[in-house]
């Protein structure tokens, strides 16, 4: 058997795309029964639609199908070359973006309604990975950084400036790779990517805990002027959720403080003291009453003579009635002051009730966040 090569000039192909022109020349095998083998050396670009939900751990499965539309498959008949149903990759160069997984060909032969002839076509089917290793860098490790700093924005004072600047830069940072995720993938597919959901719901939790934190500031520098906690939200919050996530008001804590009642008495002593303990019991405890009759100086003071002795050694009436005026005022002094420290009190209690029960909201607002953070990284991540 003899080949002949020569080069063929055929001036009948004519595409429809311009960009599957090539002016290249391509020689030619000719066999002496006829047989012809022609290998076009040929760049083919195609479209394929591509899903890039699990960016960038996505995997895209394009198809390229080759078949006649002039001629049917009585007068065209299409085989692959040595009967191999997979596409040859001989020649094929690594990709530094992408891997490829699958390449497999089948040939299909369809009838239109139009015709009764059949029309073969050969389909090479190309599933390709996307090489994540450049956007794990720019990408992923950033986020999971920015995932990991959020959570400090939760343990910060809420009275804290830090804390509202600490989130607004956060949430800068996750705009920034949002832009960078959208310069990296098509404006117009079909599906928006996990991750950039996840960039969302981070940029949406942040601006809700920043809210939060303008909301405990208010409380911590206006709750002694508001009224006390509604009896439903300490019941749901202090003594209900709060419990749970053991915290607890710091007057809950202390075990040995009281709160001071009353500091009046009636039956001629100093004070009464009323106490709660713990569990909101009162106690009451009897201070020592000190009783007239039984003050003895050991030398009279001498009001009149600003501290001169008095001759006699007896008491008057008149030092008796200055003591006892003196001592009218201490008591009155005295019930004035603890009035005011009461009142006091009862005012840090309130505004404590308030912050105490936005620290509680600050913290489910955390443990939220945390279930969320995990939840959307073994999800969105695979595991591999």
């Amino acid at each position: 058997m003899k080949r002949i090569k020569c080069l063929l000039q055929i001036h009948g192909i004519d595409f429809a795309d311009y960009r599957l022109k090539e002016q290249r020349e391509a020689m030619a095998v000719v066999t002496y029964d006829g047989t012809v083998m022609w290998i076009p050396m040929a760049i083919y670009k195609s479209t394929c639609q591509i899903d890039i939900k699990n960016f960038p751990f996505d995997e895209q499965t394009c198809h390229l199908k080759f078949g006649s539309w002039t001629y049917d498959g009585f007068k065209l008949d299409l085989n692959f070359y040595n009967e191999k149903n997979v596409t040859d990759i001989t020649d094929y160069v690594d990709s530094n973006e992408w891997k490829l997984l699958e390449h497999p060909a089948v040939k299909n032969t369809k009838y239109y309604p139009c015709c009764k002839e059949p029309y073969p076509d050969l389909t090479f089917t190309l599933k390709i990975k996307r090489i994540a290793a450049f956007y794990s860098y720019i990408l992923i490790l950033p986020c999971v950084l920015l995932a990991t700093l959020t959570l400090v924005v939760f343990w910060l004072p809420p009275e804290s400036p830090a804390k509202m600047i600490l989130g607004m830069n956060i949430l800068m940072a996750f705009f920034l790779l949002l832009l960078t995720l959208a310069d990296s993938t098509p404006p117009a597919a079909a599906s928006i990517p996990l991750i950039g959901a996840y960039f969302c719901l981070n940029m949406v939790l942040i601006t809700c805990s920043t809210f939060l934190s303008v909301i405990v500031i208010n409380l911590y520098f206006r709750g002694d002027k508001k009224g006390r906690v509604p009896a439903w939200i300490r019941a749901c919050f202090i003594d209900g959720i709060g419990r749970v996530l053991c915290m607890t008001t710091p007057a809950e804590r202390r075990d040995q403080t009281r709160s001071l009642e009353a500091v009046q008495t009636s039956d001629g002593g100093v004070a009464n003291h009323i106490y709660k303990d713990k569990k909101g019991r009162s106690k009451e405890r009897r201070l020592p009453e000190l009783k007239y009759n039984k003050f003895e100086p050991p030398e009279p003071y001498d009001f009149l003579n600003h501290g001169g002795n008095s001759k006699s050694g007896a008491r008057s009436p008149l030092h008796t009635q200055a003591i006892e005026s003196d001592i009218r005022e201490i008591r009155r002094c005295l019930r004035t002051f603890m009035t005011r420290v009461h009142e006091k009190e009862i005012q840090g209690k309130i505004s404590m009730e308030w912050r105490t029960v936005a620290l509680i909201m600050d913290r489910i607002f955390f443990f939220t966040y945390l279930a969320i953070t995990i939840i959307s990284l073994a999800t969105i991540f695979p595991k591999s």
